[in-house]
């Protein structure tokens, strides 16, 4: 490709690159509990990914009987496993290349095994959130 139509590709994948901020909101249910955003517990600011018009129904840690399991990132309806590479919570990234990637054309979703709680446990806490 060459002038415009480069141009014009490279902006495409530009629209996953974004910023937001989480309010950690907390769920337990049937020996699960999560900290994060999830569609009934705290929120996200804003709630749409980057530029891409879809809407980030969860980003959260998920716990298996308190003991931290795996950190879930979903958005609704169908993105491409590329656009962008590391998701940063308050300073601490994950490589989207690490996460098991699942779309079924109603909702896309990242989860991440064996990384890091990246939310805490301090209910109405803030963090920060980049796709870069």
């Amino acid at each position: 490709m060459t002038g415009i139509m480069c141009a014009l590709a490279g902006s495409a994948s530009r629209i996953y690159l974004g910023t937001a901020t989480v309010t950690v909101g907390f769920l337990s249910s049937g020996g699960f509990s999560s900290y994060g955003k999830g569609a009934t517990q705290g929120s996200i600011t804003p709630a749409t990914w980057a530029a891409s018009g879809l809407t980030v129904e969860e980003l959260k840690d998920v716990y298996s009987s308190s003991v931290f399991s795996f950190l879930i990132f979903m958005v609704i309806g169908s993105a491409p496993n590329s656009g962008w590479s590391t998701l940063t919570i308050g300073g601490t990234p994950l490589n989207r290349t690490a996460a098991s990637y699942t779309n079924n054309g109603t909702s896309t979703s990242w989860i991440f095994n064996g990384a890091p709680a990246s939310f805490g446990t301090t209910i109405g806490a803030t963090r920060s959130i980049v796709w870069a």
